[in-house]
């Protein structure tokens, strides 16, 4: 049983560095869907403000930086908690269940997102080289997180079975 418990531990560690590197896919792949959909963007978003004084129109676009800033680095601090996390509860035991519920819902967003990659109104004219690959990379977050959770769940059993 402690054989087992080693085994999800290590899991665990593995999962959640895993969780932490691709915290630089992240990275990337916000920032190169900003670049793809900024001009669109930006041409909607003069048409919906033309009305607007060129301050009013600053402040604005200010706002929306910061706001956007303000979101990226809360996903992308909640995916560095939740794979710190998961490494410390390899290394030491029991974390918390805080970052189980911030896995589980990264892992439905992940999945909701990726449903994304295949609608016509989200993609290009035909499913792109560069769509399969971001599909695969972010199916293998989502099977890192589920392998993380599972992983959690049955290293806390056996745990509380060896302990009786």
């Amino acid at each position: 049983m402690e054989k087992e418990i080693r085994r999800y531990r290590n899991a665990l560690v593995t999962d959640g560095i895993g969780i932490v590197y691709f915290v630089i896919w992240s990275i990337i792949k916000i920032v190169l869907n900003v670049v793809k959909e900024s001009s669109d963007f930006i041409e909607s978003f003069r048409k919906t403000i033309s009305d607007s004084d060129e301050r009013s129109e600053t402040a604005i676009i200010i706002f929306l930086i910061i706001a956007f800033v303000v979101f990226v680095t809360f996903i992308l601090f909640l995916q560095l908690y939740i794979g710190l996390s998961a490494y410390k509860e390899g290394i030491n035991g029991k974390k918390g269940n805080i970052y189980l519920v911030a896995a589980v819902i990264m892992m439905l967003i992940n999945c909701l997102g990726m449903t994304l990659y295949f609608i016509p109104e989200y993609i290009a004219d035909e499913i792109s080289f560069s769509n399969i690959v971001a599909f695969f990379i972010d199916l293998t977050t989502v099977l890192i997180l589920l392998d993380m959770i599972h992983s959690a769940i049955m290293s806390r059993k056996l745990s509380k079975q060896l302990e009786k």
